[in-house]
């Protein structure tokens, strides 16, 4: 089972500005005052630094050859950090019997100081770094999912463009026009044309047969105008000859030649060369009227089929497009649920919620007006918590905070056995107050 320790005296020698000096912890807060560069982060933080693995680059105060220091603890451990001048340095890990010189960082940052948490950099950094220092301290890397949620967030913002353009187009489904079958009105204006062709023949037939008739009756009606004029010659010529015979004293019988010329026909009045009457046809107008008509209408329905079928296709492309922005909705839902179940399992404080736009706290953004500098400070203790091991000691700059403010942070510090360890400018030189539990 974890133990709870604190840090009950820190001993420095030649570190940095400090000389020598020694406090007395007794396992409680302290409070360490004086002006800027009088060393006060150097006696509380000094150590917590060297396990982050940040070196300063002077270590060993001016005109000396080596520095000290040494953090007792309540578990009765020592850890003493030795440097010189010249840039080296080692850290010793005493306990009891127990002496350990190397691997000592790996294995006191997992025996006692956990993952270090700078309460004034979380304070003052933006949101983004403040889910970052959170995520870190919770021992969460998103860098895979976050990798994933901005394909998938890309993919839907590109998903939802094309279906705006889609449905920016607003097509209107054409109004139906259904087609009309030519074939029947075809074959109809054929009949007709049969029809007609076939009285058209039969009255050429009759016409022919019409007109002969008439040439033969006229031809013959010339043939008897021929004979009736001759034998009327004749006639007179008989006639004239029987008058000189009968003043000559001759008689002749021409009776029965007079009687045969009498008897010829006068021929018949020619008849007039005409045709029948041609046949009535039947109309083919109404039909090929129909047939227009039935021509425009197709005309339409084939701008209709070109039409519905755009409209068809636009329908199919902006469901297809609404499927995707659905598919990828789902996948952005899928992996902030995923995230959510990670940070569930990461034990994040009940006040404390990751959202998009940053750290909440207690429902507001951990940056709102409406958090009080002191719950500010408190809240960001509690995710310094998080990250600790054995060693229940954190580190902070208290400038921000004043004697209200401060006495806050103490009582609840207290409440929650953790050792604070404050540094606070003022004026003059290092002076320090260790506030009992």
């Amino acid at each position: 089972m974890e133990q709870t320790v604190y840090v009950k005296k820190i001993t420095v020698e030649n570190f940095k500005a400090i000389i020598k000096k020694e406090i007395e912890l007794n396992n409680s807060t302290i409070i360490v005052t004086g002006s800027n560069d009088s060393g006060k982060s150097s006696i509380l933080q000094g150590l917590f630094d060297r396990f982050k693995k940040i070196i300063p680059t002077q270590m060993v105060h001016k005109d000396t050859e080596k520095g000290y220091y040494e953090m007792e603890l309540s578990d009765g451990a020592k850890i003493i950090w030795r440097f010189n001048s010249k840039g080296n340095d080692s850290l010793t890990y005493v306990l009891g019997k127990i002496r350990v010189t190397s691997g000592v960082i790996s294995m006191l940052n997992d025996k006692y100081f956990g993952k270090s948490f700078d309460i004034e950099k979380f304070l003052n950094v933006s949101e983004k770094e403040q889910v970052n220092m959170l995520l870190d301290i919770l021992g969460v890397d998103f860098s895979k999912i976050d990798e994933e949620y901005k394909v998938a967030y890309n993919n839907r913002a590109d998903a939802k463009r094309r279906l705006k353009d889609i449905i920016g187009r607003k097509l209107e489904k054409p109004k139906e026009v259904k087609q009309v079958n030519t074939e029947i009105l075809h074959k109809k204006l054929q009949e007709i044309n049969e029809h007609n062709e076939k009285i058209r023949k039969e009255w050429s037939t009759k016409n022919e047969k019409h007109l002969k008739e008439i040439r033969e009756f006229n031809e013959r009606q010339r043939e008897l105008g021929k004979v009736f004029n001759k034998a009327a010659e004749l006639t007179l010529t008989v006639n004239q000859l029987k008058k000189e015979l009968a003043e000559m004293g001759y008689s002749a019988n021409f009776a029965e030649i007079k009687s045969f010329l009498n008897t010829r026909k006068r021929p018949e009045v020619e008849k007039e060369l005409t045709s029948l009457p041609e046949p009535k046809l039947k109309s083919t107008d109404d039909i090929l009227k129909q047939i227009m008509e039935a021509n425009a209408i197709n005309n339409q329905y084939h701008n209709y089929k070109k039409d519905l079928e755009l409209y068809n296709n636009w329908v199919k492309e902006g469901q297809k497009a609404r499927d995707k922005v659905d598919k990828y909705e789902k996948e952005v839902r899928e992996i902030l649920q995923k995230k959510s179940n990670i940070l569930k399992n990461a034990k994040l404080p009940e006040e404390f919620e990751i959202k998009e736009d940053g750290v909440y706290y207690k429902g507001y953004p951990f940056k709102d007006s409406q958090i009080s500098t002191s719950a500010k400070y408190i809240a960001a203790l509690k995710l310094g918590m998080l990250g600790l091991n054995e060693l229940k000691a954190m580190h902070f700059e208290a400038s921000a905070l004043d004697e209200d403010n401060l006495k806050d942070v103490l009582e609840w510090s207290n409440k929650n056995k953790l050792q604070l360890l404050i540094e606070k400018p003022e004026k003059g030189d290092i002076q320090y107050k260790v506030i009992e539990k």
